[in-house]
């Protein structure tokens, strides 16, 4: 007994499209958040840290490590 005959390919899924108003609340909304979260973490860092050179690196990195990547599900 032999196996099936492969499946002829399908066709590939269409690239999706996004209607503006739909898309940019969401968007706006999103950057919006992300600003504010890095305004307010460096104003928190700024009036805490007081020697010129004193977490300046970890102060600088750490709204990306809090927003995390962008876009992955």
């Amino acid at each position: 007994m032999s196996a099936p005959p492969p499946a002829p390919p399908s066709e590939p899924p269409a690239f999706p499209t996004y209607r503006l108003q739909t898309f940019l609340p969401a968007f706006a909304l999103g950057w919006g958040l992300g600003a504010a979260l890095t305004l307010a973490v460096r104003a928190l860092g700024t009036g805490l840290l007081t020697g010129p050179c004193e977490g300046r690196t970890l102060l600088a990195l750490l709204p990306a490590l809090l927003l995390g990547p962008g876009g992955s599900r």
